[in-house]
């Protein structure tokens, strides 16, 4: 650790005066260095030549044959600060606070000699400030006269412009915690060298932007090629690591820049004590070339600034309304900096995007920011031609005033304002005048190809003929083709949006207020309506929620009753967009139509097919949707104006166009504005449209067009059960709509729709119509998915009645029907029943529709899912086949019907001891679910969890534990928590907890799910079941023996009864039961139940099934126990052997059964004196422990022990 820095040494010190006088030499230099954090200001330049006993240090700063000889005519200088962030003399320190003391140290040094090259040598951090200071001298020239204008060279010795790399930040702290109280430790400096710091990126890119022009600032850069030992500068251990790599230590800048090596360590590399080491001679090439061109570069710069003084107009945005508010934009102004300031002659870009989207102070923003660069910049407000002359006259005085030569101070503005416009244009085009900006705001009425109207304004008379400077153009519309076109778009950062109401509120509003969040999200980062509300919000005691409700009740009148925003001059948000629906009403009328239907859809995604598909649609939309070329010429019409845009971020359409989408401001202002009262006649046209536009979910892309169709089903709904709309003789477009909501798992509107659907119907048509029943059938189907079985049961029964009534037994409505009843049974447990219900109706759909039918297969699917259930899983195996075989086939291999068929292939896969087969299985159907329903929908949770469980049969129980978490979170919000799906996650969740030892957790787990599946399906159902039987294995885990006993009973006798006695769910309890008897020393009994298990098993599932082996490792803990270790011995070995075959070896080392087994072989091996082999098991599956549970859990430290005690024994 570098020792404490003096107040004395602190700041801006004199090292060393030129070595003759300045009239003998070339003009005099500045030299001045800077060290870098927890160093010394005089140490951090200095080598000890000597011997540790007998010291002499070198600074070679100073030593008179190293710097001084390379630089007789510099003055040499160093400044030094509080660098330590550890320990007694930590201070907290910033980049920027370190840079401004420099720059005052700077101005009173230097004060005489303001044009003196200026050179800076630093080391690590200290480059950093050095580039800051630069940067704040340069944008505040008259605070820090002539220091970025006289800099001439910088050297950086492993500076970390990307950020160090050695320790990182947490490991730092955690070192220096371990030496210092939290008291003495101010680790701000370390966050600013973390790799990937956006202040370090945002320094690197504006230093970048300043070497523009001619007569570059020379740049050297020195990186280390030997590791350091960061660890011991804080704490004690030794770490090897390298700090700052070439890529983080080099400055990419290209020419007057150069890199590279020294020999050193990054703690080492600006200290040297002779002339004659290698790595200084490296050094002092590079300062001498430095030193050389440091007057050249001061007096070329002089030259050209006298150049531009004839042409330099003092900074003004006169007439342009700027706001005080101004944030993010960040990408938006890099794109215009980087289309100003590359390429040859004039350099012009357009912004365009919707009105309100902040394109005026973004132009602003940019002026502001990069007003160095240029020597005039002029504001021209373009709006109409006399308002353009009248910023050409607001001009012409400023550079009359600023460049008296111009002549411009003779004209009178009030006689001819067409001759100020071209006196100006004039003085512009002047050969030497090439750094000027000009910005044209507003041209929001252009002439265009084809557009009549008189009072358009042709941007091309007010521009220059020469062609040279920078033209900045803000227009709302895209058909503007001058120079680089850049879109201005919302704020895409939540947190910018809170920025804007929290900076004109003066509230202190943040994410972490869900009120605000909601705010935001509505507004949807939209400029203006940010700004109206934060200037709202100022000005009364209304909180954020009230607020976003009287915004959605009370729009117009709330934004009518909001204060004017200065910087949007006469412009509020409900009558922003007048402007552009006024040019569009001279164009084209049928825009204006469908800008007015647009208000009853969603803004999101409206496309040409769903409107063409109105049945009953009025005469303007059917010559809208004549064909696609007239819908395209008025939607395009509305996207040139920025109101819409085509929506080109969804990566599926399915078979049909891409559609448009909207701003949600501006669907505000189509609903309340431009339709001013509420039309019936448009709302039944939306409701026609979505309804007749569901498609079949039969059909090959029906999910893809269900999503589509989801926001605007979502929004009529709204309409709906607010009842502002007239749905008699709808009731078939809300039967749609149900449909619509229950493939996309929204059950609780399908219901609503469903309900309202149902009661419709049988008032006009009956109870036993077949439309009427079509919605009872639905509705059951919504019932069941929300666990309502006897509600479900009751209207697939009343649907069936109905059915064979009208339709007749075989009719595939009835079939329909039959199996819908097949999946009521199934849910109940009553598996015959169901698999009855299954046979009926696959034999009727195969003789009515035939075998490749999507209904047939989804029968076939279903007797598949009845079959794993009886564990007949080859036969479940071969009916999923079958029923993928065909929707693959008619439907394609993405979709929904086919991934739930993959999912139950996966359960199969899984059940049969085939995981790697299961894995890959669920990751196809999980990959093509999230792609096509989203990764909230039921059927994704579904597949989620059931790739938990096979990670926790694999021995991977984190990933098991995040699968677990994020499907269980999935169905809290989609289903609620006492949903049966929801309960099943956290039945899985539980097993977990078991698996890792966390036991109380495991058992409040297991409560909660019991409770839940008493109540829902009741005490006999074998879901229920499972969850009793997890809790007599916890209960045996804790040594409650008779409360094991208890459930073990309580789940066996009740599997017995609803499956039978040889399926394996019964067969996983009488083996737990054995295992209980086993730890009693009830061997006989134990022996009896491990015998039916093992034939059942091997009967049901085969003699390699991991679930078999599990029984034969516990026959051989049994014959252990009995004394017959020969028997036990080839039980561990069938079982060891049939788990790597059935797994394969590498998730075997990880399957828990195995490692039970691996271990007790080796208790086996050191029971009969073998103890090299009980070691060599034992570190087998030590191996498997840790990757499963964690070197720090009790397992793994009692099997580290048990290996210690083998080494000790041989």
């Amino acid at each position: 650790m570098a020792r404490p820095v003096t107040d004395e040494e602190i700041g801006l010190k004199v090292l060393l005066e030129p070595r003759a006088p300045p009239e003998d030499l070339p003009q005099t230099v500045d030299i001045i260095a800077i060290h870098g954090i927890g160093a010394h200001p005089d140490d951090s330049w200095c080598k000890n030549v000597g011997t540790k006993d007998t010291p002499r240090w070198v600074n070679w700063l100073v030593q008179e044959d190293m710097l001084p000889a390379l630089a007789p005519n510099a003055r040499i200088m160093r400044y030094g600060y509080q660098s330590h962030w550890f320990g007694e003399a930590a201070m907290r320190q910033r980049t920027s606070t370190v840079a401004q003391r420099l720059l005052s140290a700077l101005k009173r040094e230097r004060k005489e000699f303001l044009d003196r090259p200026l050179i800076f040598i630093a080391h690590c951090f200290g480059g950093l400030v050095v580039l800051k200071a630069l940067l704040d001298a340069r944008a505040h020239e008259d605070d820090w006269p002539g220091i970025f204008f006289s800099t001439t060279g910088l050297i950086f010795f492993g500076t970390p412009f990307r950020g160090a790399e050695g320790m990182s930040q947490m490991e730092m702290l955690a070192s220096a915690r371990s030496e210092y109280d939290d008291d003495n430790i101010q680790p701000e400096l370390l966050r600013i060298l973390e790799p990937g710091n956006e202040f370090l990126q945002d320094l690197v890119d504006e230093f970048g932007k300043t070497r523009r022009n001619a007569n570059k600032t020379r740049v050297v850069c020195f990186y280390e090629l030997k590791s350091s030992n960061v660890g011991r500068i804080v704490g004690g251990k030794d770490r090897k690591r390298f700090v700052v790599s070439e890529s983080s230590g080099c400055l990419d800048l290209s020419d007057a820049t150069s890199k590279h090596s020294l020999s050193r360590t990054h703690f080492n590399m600006n200290k040297f004590g002779k002339p004659t080491e290698e790595d200084f001679q490296i050094v002092g090439d590079a300062v001498q070339l430095i030193v050389e061109a440091a007057c050249g570069i001061v007096l070329a710069r002089s030259q050209n600034k006298s150049g531009d003084e004839a042409f330099s107009v003092v900074f003004s945005l006169s007439g342009a309304s700027k706001t005080e508010h101004f944030v993010a934009r960040e990408e938006e102004l890099a794109h215009i900096d980087q289309a100003l300031r590359t390429g040859d002659g004039r350099r012009t870009v357009t912004l365009h995007g919707l009105g309100g989207m902040g394109k005026t102070q973004l132009t602003i923003a940019y002026a502001v920011r990069h007003q160095a660069d240029f020597s005039a910049v002029f504001w021209f407000n373009i709006k109409d031609g006399d308002s353009a002359k009248q910023s050409f006259a607001r001009a012409a005085r400023r550079i009359a005033t600023d460049c008296p030569s111009s002549g411009l101070g003779c004209l009178d503005e009030e006689k001819d304002l067409d001759k100020v416009v071209g006196a100006v244009k004039h003085w512009l085009d002047q050969p030497k005048n090439t750094r000027w900006l000009m910005v044209f705001d507003n041209y929001d009425n252009p002439k265009l190809p084809g557009v009549t109207n008189p009072t358009v304004v042709d941007i091309r008379h007010f521009l220059p003929e020469a062609y040279h400077g920078s033209v900045l153009i803000t227009t709302r519309l895209a058909a503007v083709k001058l120079g680089r076109q850049i879109p201005v778009q919302k704020l895409g950062n939540l947190v910018d949006g809170l920025k804007v109401i929290s900076s004109l509120s003066g509230r202190n509003i943040t994410a972490e207020d869900a009120n605000a969040v909601a705010l935001a999200k509505e507004l949807d980062g939209l400029p203006l309506a940010l700004a109206t509300a934060g200037a709202y919000l100022s000005q009364v005691a209304t909180d954020l929620k009230d607020y976003l409700r009287l915004y959605k009740a009370s729009w117009l009148r709330l934004l009518q009753t909001s204060p004017e925003l200065e910087s949007y001059e006469d412009r509020a948000l409900y009558t922003t967009w007048q402007l552009s629906l006024d040019h569009i009403k001279q164009r084209n009328e049928l825009s204006v139509r469908l800008l007015e239907l647009w208000g009853y859809f969603d803004n999101q995604d409206l496309w040409f097919e769903l409107l063409k598909g109105c049945s009953d649609a009025p005469e303007w939309l059917r010559r809208l949707t004549e064909d696609e070329l007239e819908f395209t010429a008025a939607v395009r019409l509305i996207c040139e104006h920025g109101l819409a845009e085509a929506d080109m971020r969804s990566e599926e359409t399915g078979p049909e166009s891409t559609g448009y989408s909207m701003h949600g401001c501006v669907h505000s202002w189509t609903m309340h504005v431009l339709n001013q009262v509420w039309n019936p006649q448009m709302a039944k046209v939306a409701l026609d449209c979505i309804g007749s536009h569901v498609p079949d979910s039969d059909t090959r892309d029906s999910s893809i067009l269900q999503q589509r169709l989801l926001g605007h089903a979502v929004r009529y709904c709204g309409f709906v059960l607010k009842g502002v709309v007239d749905i008699d003789g709808m009731e078939w477009a809300l039967h749609e709509l149900g449909r619509v909501y229950e493939e996309q798992a929204k059950l609780d509107l399908a219901e609503q729709m469903y309900d309202r659907a149902l009661r419709g119907r049988e008032k006009t048509l009956g109870q036993d119509h077949t439309e009427t029943l079509q919605t009872v059938n639905n509705l059951g189907i919504i019932y069941r998915h929300q666990g309502k079985l006897e509600m479900a049961e009751q209207m697939h029964n009343r649907a069936l009645r109905g059915r064979e009534k009208t339709l007749g037994q075989d009719h595939t409505e009835t079939l329909q029907t039959v199996n819908n009843l097949g999946i009521i049974y199934r849910h109940q447990g009553k598996l015959e029943m169901a698999e009855q219900m299954y046979n009926r109706a696959l034999q009727g759909q195969e003789k009515t529709l035939g075998q490749d039918h999507t209904k047939t297969l989804r029968t076939v699917n279903n007797l598949g899912i009845i079959y794993w259930h009886q564990g007949k899983l080859e036969m479940a195996e071969q009916m999923y086949n079958r029923a993928l075989q065909g929707q693959e086939k008619t439907l394609g291999p993405d979709h929904t019907e086919a991934l739930r068929t993959v999912n139950n292939l996966g359960i199969v896969y899984r059940d049969q001891g085939k995981l790697e087969m299961a894995e890959q299985t669920y990751n196809r159907a999980l990959r093509g679910q999230e792609k096509t329903l989203g990764p909230d929908h039921t059927e994704t949770l579904r597949t989620t969890n059931n790739l938990g469980l096979l990670y926790a049969d694999q021995g991977k129980l984190d990933a098991a534990e995040q699968i677990y978490s994020r499907a269980l979170q999935g169905w809290e919000k989609a289903l609620g928590p006492d949903h049966t799906e929801t309960l099943r996650t956290t039945n899985n969740l539980g097993f977990l907890y078991a698996d890792q030892g966390k036991l109380d957790a495991a058992e409040q787990i297991y409560s909660r799910a019991l409770q839940g599946w008493e109540k829902a399906l009741g005490p006999d159902h074998t879901d229920t079941l499972e969850t009793v039987h997890k809790l007599g294995d916890l209960s045996k885990k804790k040594g409650n023996i008779e409360e094991a006993e208890q459930m073990y009973q309580r789940a066996m006798h009740g599997f017995e009864r609803a499956l039978h006695s040889e399926h394996t769910s019964t067969l996983q309890v009488v083996n737990s039961s054995g295992e209980l008897c086993m730890e009693q020393d009830r061997l006989t009994e134990a022996g009896q139940m491990f015998g039916r298990a093992l034939q059942g098993h091997e009967r049901a599932l085969g003699p390699e099934h991991p679930f078999t082996l599990k029984v034969v490792s516990n026959l051989g803990l049994l014959a252990m126990k009995q004394g017959k270790l020969e028997e036990t011995e080839q039980r561990y070995q069938q079982a060891l052997e049939g788990f790597e075959k059935s797994l394969g070896v590498s998730q075997a080392k990880t399957y828990i059964p195995a490692l039970d087994t691996l271990e007790n072989m080796s208790q086996l091996y050191a029971r009969t004196g073998r103890s090299e082999q009980a070691r060599e098991m034992n570190k087998r599956a030590l191996e498997g422990v840790e990757a499963v549970f964690g070197r720090s859990s009790q397992r793994y430290s009692k099997l580290t022990a048990v290996i210690a005690s083998l080494d000790k024994v041989s």
